[in-house]
């Protein structure tokens, strides 16, 4: 009977850890293809004039991956001190984010790979210390395909420009 208790209570403390992990997590954004989400991270409390510099003693990889097409991109993360230094000028803080601008609606999973160590941003040793945070973490995204397709991208428009530069969308036969 002990055992049947201890084992409830070690897998009520895991869910409700794996819970607080989820929870501190943060996902921005339009779900919609072509339009920026951003993921925001609780991490580690650090500054940019720490000892362990926050932007070369860590490393932050997520990986997002189409469900259908099997597409997967790399993405790397950084340090954002409190999540809005650009306006508060905060050197100091917990907030870890990435920004993806899928290319394909439908569903989308991420896994998150944080690692800690010497020169982490830019070694590839396997030697570095991996910061359970948020390991192994994933979550799946559905990006509905579009019932009113208004606005530039729905119209008969090949391109969009952008600061003199012309992007064909390749979802598109021909263009112009």
């Amino acid at each position: 009977m002990k055992l049947i208790k201890s084992i409830l209570l070690l897998s009520s403390l895991l869910v409700f850890f794996v819970q607080g992990t989820v929870m501190a997590q943060k996902v921005s954004g339009e779900l919609k293809k072509w339009h920026k989400l951003s993921l925001e991270f609780e991490g580690p409390n650090t500054s940019e004039s720490a000892e362990e510099n926050p932007f070369l003693n860590y490393r932050l990889n997520v990986v997002f991956k189409h469900a259908t097409t099997g597409k997967a991109y790399l993405i790397p993360g950084y340090y954002a001190a409190d999540g809005d230094a650009g306006n508060t000028g905060s050197t100091t803080g917990n907030i870890w984010k990435v920004h993806f601008a899928p290319d394909e609606t439908g569903e989308w999973s991420y896994e998150v790979d944080f690692k800690k160590g010497k020169w982490a941003a830019v070694r590839t040793s396997g030697k570095l210390k991996v910061l359970p945070l948020w390991m192994g973490h994933r979550v799946s995204l559905l990006l509905p395909n579009p019932i009113n397709r208004g606005g530039i991208l729905g119209a008969k428009v090949d391109w969009i420009m952008l600061a003199n530069a012309i992007l064909n969308l390749p979802e598109r036969e021909n263009t112009f």
